[in-house]
């Protein structure tokens, strides 16, 4: 989220200029900020705005909607809530990679960085963690973006730019939802959620709720009791110990027995073996006798104490129990170990017949596989379950998913579940089977409905194997052998296999031939085609699935298997029409993925080219994905030209045949990335196809406010940031900033230098680019190379500067920034009259360079200091102030730059310069000199009339850049306001779908629907798949940053300029008035009393002081005129030391005038005009693309209103 005036924060900070706001209750606080430098730290709007202060709120004083203040309210009024979010600037103090900082109200924050999916740079984020006094509830805060808020009122004068650092949370303790303010009521509308993994369907999609109403009813599976009784018995039941502990030990004591004669099993006594089922209920009666009139106990009913009564003993004495009933069945258990991969075939043999053949059908198996995929999980659960509510409640689960609609007889319940016993090789079935008939609380709960139906399944199965005849258990055994040695089973009978092996199916749900394609064995694959045809009709080639729901067509794409996918699509081109094709290849499996999205370059281009029309290549899986985007982004593989260029073709040909254009943000994830952010080569094939260039907007920006053009930055995609660079649509200012500040592990010379050079040509007016500033790596550095902070300059090369052959070629220059400072110190004394900012810029250098010793490294070199990470926004201001300083001496000045491309040659050259300025500089100081050195030097002395000219030149050129001065501050102020007002506008875009997206309204018509009814809405598939990723447009602000920043450059010349004439006027000027006054005043005086020597000032006004010397002789005049004397003398050697001062600076002042217009005429005609006209009219082609697809969208949710 970007800055905006909603936020009621920042509005009562920066743009509250009332007297109502600046007197009234924040007062103080407006004094104490006049003239701080500080950091605001603004909390998210929508909390800001529809949360409350629950501070108020007690068990006695509820929340009822008006005893909670908004926190809005907070805002406006509460000193402590706004002080606590501001942080007084100059209290940095960075220790260990952590920076603490102080608010003004005295509480202190700890900022440091963890990495991840940071929003600031390369995967970090700034996190602040709350000092104690904060009591905040949330004890870390993140720190999603940080932004500088352009000043444009008057009240505030500490900074020009003040920081802002949007956090995620309040600093506050107390906040609740505002629930008023709610709009619908979520609780009534559905809406679809997606996951990485597939949703189970309903377990209980075969039953009715009102059967399962009384299921629960009748076997009572779970019971009524709330988790506080639970927890409260369980902490009672502990105290007791003295009480159920005997009746434990009891029985255990008769469990000493076995476990002394369990190598003896002929020597054991039936009765020492006996489970003793009515002891177990003895214990149980007793204990609930002993504990049912204790008071301790009344909060619970008898019947939910005898329950927890008898589900703790159970617990208690499960290890006992459990070892009696596995003892007893130990020699009659059967062993499903040696049949864990039985096929459904084997035991589902009604489904294979061949009075039922007509009627098969192998999606029905498929079905079934899966259902036995998910029965395993559960029956594991019934399996490793120590009570008996755990044990019913998995077995009735299990049946319940088993339950196929047209497959629900019993025989075919017996062998489904006979399939999930033997699969998970389950020992000691009967004795699970005896626990469930002997251990129920209400032994009458397992005599009827779904859980004695279930039981007696179990028992069915139990007693089918049991009685399995020698013969056929000898066949299962020998089948299951087969199948370890599958493939050499098939090669040594490929003439004559038999059905069993044919319709093999794995655990997985993967045919013979499935089978044949993952393990890549072609020769076999054909073979079964070729001989066994009838067993693999065209039918089960189009129905076969695995569990996973992958196709044989998409099983040949997941293995790369090349051979396979050319079989196949030869098989259904010559088998199917287009309707059956077009159905199979839009299949899905259980991630929602077609066939397409496992494409790549080795295993589709014949897919693509026979079938490419008939795929569906908007349909998105359950991460969001289409095929395009599943394409370039998750498959690691290397694609060429000529593959994307035919995927292209492909899906062209299909938009045209649903009559509609290419659309870009169809195709868009989770993280709002489209193509063109995946993509990693070859971008040329999508931004220069004409058919689709017009449909696509390369300006947009995914979740985190990344282009396209500034994730390829990010991952150092060279070449399509070249190609992308070329597109005339681009808006460039996104790109300005990341290439400014990097660490040196993640410097990239060659793609820094590209970005430069574009900027570079971009203006016009902008020659010099400084960039990529970063501190040397100190473990790179050796013993007799000093750390030092390095800088990129780039500069455009013109043909009357540099002796090159192109006259747009651009170099690049790594130098040091001491070098950098010291040719910013050479330019104030060389132009010490210029009106641009070097001062600025110069300690600026000054309090990087002094910064070497407090940075603090990490031991990751890819990660920025995080001293640099948290003014890294003032950094990038700097570098682009030198920059534009350096560009106006580039226009204005005759100095060599060619200097700066040998470091060694510039610090020789800077060093011999600097030092004869020094020396004239100190030469020409306007101090007291002897009179003989006065007259050689000072020139012709200005008269009066000189004087009032160079008055009227100031005040022309006062006025011209008093009105210059203000039209650039409107227009700037103006700019700034504008984008304020965009951010304002995408927040209440943001805001509107993110809380339309929360409850399901996802499109027109059903927003439409809502308000016209009034009713819950229920999304449907149609509607969630076509409109659930609208995104809101965000309209651009990148290009009014990079105005503004140029605007308040000028205006600091237009303003330093001003000041100067202004200062020349109402200062040197007026004191030579003032002492030319005087001057007049004694010359009357000594005149009216000495007329005999009277003196002409206009005329002698050169040689004033020697016409005394030699007309008057000092020892025989009077100590009056000795007096009147030396004041005419003293005067005029003051006029002609500001005689000199304005001639210096009227020179110099016009020289820096004439610089400027030269500068304002390229800035206002190639920047202000040009740049801007090209950067708007991009801007509007971006805002025409996105109203193209709302217009579509609009279309396509009327017409589903018409036909709904």
């Amino acid at each position: 989220m970007d800055a905006d005036i909603l936020n009621p924060l920042i509005e009562v900070l920066f743009h509250s200029e009332g007297t109502d706001t600046l007197n009234g209750p924040l007062k103080k606080l407006f004094e104490k900020l006049k003239l701080l430098k500080f950091v605001l730290l603004a909390p998210p709007t929508d909390i800001l705005l529809n949360y409350l202060d629950s501070s108020n709120i007690t068990p006695r004083n509820p929340y009822n909607g008006s005893n909670a203040k908004p926190l809005e309210d907070l805002c406006m009024n509460s000193y402590d809530f706004i002080a606590s979010h501001i942080l007084l600037y100059d209290s940095k103090v960075i220790k260990n990679d952590q920076c603490v900082m102080e608010s003004i109200n005295g509480k202190t924050i700890t900022i440091k960085r963890v990495t991840g999916n940071g929003a600031l740079n390369n995967g970090e984020m700034l996190v602040i963690t709350p000092s104690k006094n904060y009591n905040t509830p949330k004890k870390m805060l993140k720190i999603i973006k940080m932004d500088l808020w352009h000043n444009f009122n008057s009240y505030l004068q500490g900074m020009e730019n003040y920081p802002i650092w949007y956090i995620d949370y309040p600093l506050y303790p107390n906040i609740i939802k505002n629930e008023f303010l709610t709009a619908f009521d979520r609780k009534l509308i559905e809406t679809e959620q997606y996951s990485d993994i597939a949703q189970p369907v309903n377990d209980l999609e075969n039953t009715t709720k009102d059967q399962n109403h009384k299921i629960r009813n009748i076997s009572k599976l779970e019971p009524d009791i709330s988790q506080s009784d639970r927890g409260g018995f369980t902490k009672l039941i502990k105290d007791d110990r003295v009480i159920w502990q005997p009746l434990i030990n009891s029985y255990r004591a008769t469990t000493k027995h076995i476990e002394q004669a369990e190598g003896l099993p002929q020597a054991i006594d039936e009765n020492q073996t006996d489970v003793n089922i009515e002891m177990v209920r003895d214990i149980n009666c007793d204990l609930f006798e002993q504990l049912k009139d204790e008071k301790r106990y009344n909060f619970l009913s008898h019947d939910n104490l005898m329950e927890l009564i008898y589900e703790f003993i159970e617990i208690k004495l499960h290890d006992d129990i459990w070892g009696r009933i596995s003892f007893k069945f130990t020699e009659s258990d059967f062993d499903f170990s040696k049949l864990s991969n039985i096929s459904v075939n084997k035991l589902l043999l009604n489904f294979y017949s061949t009075n039922n053949f007509k009627n098969f059908k192998l999606h029905d198996i498929v079905m079934m596989e899966k259902k036995i995929s998910r029965a395993v999980t559960y029956f594991q659960k019934f399996i490793n379950g120590i009570t008996f509510q755990e044990k019913s409640t998995a077995l009735i689960k299990t049946l319940q998913i088993l339950t196929i609609n047209k497959l629900t007889d019993a025989d075919t319940l017996i062998g489904l579940l006979s399939i999930v016993i033997c699969r998970l090789k389950v020992r000691n079935l009967k004795s699970h089977l005896f626990y469930l008939q002997n251990f129920a609380a209400d032994p009458n709960t397992i005599k009827f409905g779904i859980l004695g139906y279930s039981i007696s399944t179990l028992e069915a199965i139990t007693y089918y194997f049991d009685h399995i005849s020698h013969s056929h258990k000898a066949d299962l055994i020998a089948f299951c052998d087969k199948l370890h040695n599958l493939y050499d089973t098939i090669l040594n009978n490929i003439k004559s296999l038999d059905n069993d092996i044919l319709s093999y199916r794995s655990q997985n749900g993967e045919s013979l031939l499935s089978l044949c394609i993952i393990n890549n064995k072609m020769d076999i694959f054909l073979e079964l085609l070729t001989t066994y045809e009838h067993s693999f009709p065209i039918e089960d080639i189009l129905d076969d699935s695995d569990l996973n729901g992958s196709s044989l067509l998409m099983q040949a794409c997941k293995y790369n298997n090349y051979v396979a996918s050319e079989i196949l699509v030869t098989i259904l081109k010559n088998s199917c029409n287009e309707e059956e094709l077009r159905i199979f290849l839009n299949k899905t499996d259980k991630f929602n993925r077609s066939v397409a999205h496992y494409f790549n370059m080795k295993n589709s281009i014949l897919i693509l080219t026979e079938f490419g029309n008939l795929i569906d290549w908007e349909l998105k899986d359950i991460k969001k994905l289409t095929p395009l985007l599943t394409i370039f982004k998750v498959h690691k593989v290397n694609y060429n030209e000529s593959f994307i260029k035919i995927l292209f073709r492909v899906v062209l040909t299909w938009y045209k045949i649903h009559n509609k254009p290419f659309n870009l943000k169809a195709h868009v994830d989770q993280n709002g990335n489209n193509l063109l952010h995946v993509m990693k080569d070859y971008i040329n094939c999508l931004i220069e196809n004409p058919e689709l260039c017009e449909t696509i907007n390369i300006n947009a920006n995914n979740n985190k406010g990344l282009s396209p053009f500034m994730v390829y930055f990010k991952t150092n995609r060279y070449d399509n940031i070249r190609i992308i660079l070329k597109n005339p649509t681009l808006i460039t200012s996104e790109g300005q900033l990341p290439f400014l500040i990097t660490s040196t592990n993640l410097y990239n010379s060659k793609v820094n230098h590209l970005l430069a050079t574009h900027f570079l040509r971009t203006l016009d007016f902008a020659y010099i680019c400084l960039h990529s500033l970063r501190f040397n790596d100190p473990s790179s550095s050796t013993s007799g190379t000093s750390l030092a902070w390095l800088v990129d300059i780039s500069i455009l090369e013109k043909e009357s500067e540099f002796p090159t052959s192109h006259p747009s070629i651009c170099r690049t220059k790594t130098l040091k920034l001491k070098t950098i400072k010291s040719l910013l110190h050479h330019f104030i004394r060389k132009y010490k009259y210029s009106s641009l900012p070097l001062k600025s810029a110069l300690e600026f250098c000054n309090d990087l360079i002094k910064s070497n010793n407090s940075i603090s490294w990490t031991s990751n070199r890819h990660f920025l200091p995080l001293s640099l990470l948290i003014d890294k926004l003032e950094i990038q201001y700097n570098l682009k102030l030198i920059s534009n300083c350096l560009n106006f001496l580039f226009i204005t000045t005759d100095f060599d730059f060619t200097l700066l491309f040998d470091e060694l040659k510039l610090q020789a050259f800077l060093k011999i310069n600097n030092k004869k300025l020094k020396e004239s500089n100190s030469s020409n100081k306007f101090s007291h000199k002897n009179n003989s050195d006065q007259t050689t030097e000072l020139s012709k002395a200005y008269q009066p009339e000189d004087i009032n000219a160079i008055q009227t030149f100031i005040k022309f050129n006062l006025g011209e850049l008093e009105n210059f001065k203000n039209t650039i501050t409107t227009i700037k102020d103006v700019s700034i306001l504008i984008k304020y007002k965009i951010m304002d506008l995408n927040s209440s875009q943001f805001f509107f779908q993110k809380n339309t997206l929360k409850i399901g309204i996802n499109n027109l018509s059903e927003i439409l629907k809502y308000y016209s009814t009034q009713k819950p809405l229920i999304t449907n598939a149609y509607t969630s798949r076509k409109f659930y990723d609208y995104n809101s447009y965000d309209y651009k602000v990148e290009f009014l940053n990079k105005l503004l920043e140029n605007l308040i450059f000028f205006e600091k010349l237009v303003c330093k300029l001003y000041y100067d004439f202004e200062d020349l006027s109402n200062g040197t000027i007026k004191t030579w008035w003032y002492h030319y006054g005087r001057l007049l005043d004694y010359e009357a005086q000594y005149n009216k009393h000495y007329p005999n020597r009277k003196i002409d000032i206009n005329n002698n006004f050169e040689s004033f002081n020697t016409m005394f010397d030699k007309r008057v002789n000092f020892d025989s005049i009077t100590h009056f005129e000795r007096n009147i004397i030396l004041n005419i003398k003293n005067t005029s050697t003051l006029l002609r030391r500001f005689n000199n001062k304005i001639k210096f600076l009227h020179e110099n002042l016009a020289i820096e005038l004439n610089n400027f217009m030269n500068f304002k005429n390229k800035f206002i005609r190639e920047y202000i005009i040009k740049f801007s006209t090209i950067e708007v009219i991009k801007i509007l082609k971006d805002n025409i693309i996105y109203m193209d697809s709302i217009i579509a969208r609009f279309q396509i949710a009327t017409d589903y209103m018409k036909k709904n």
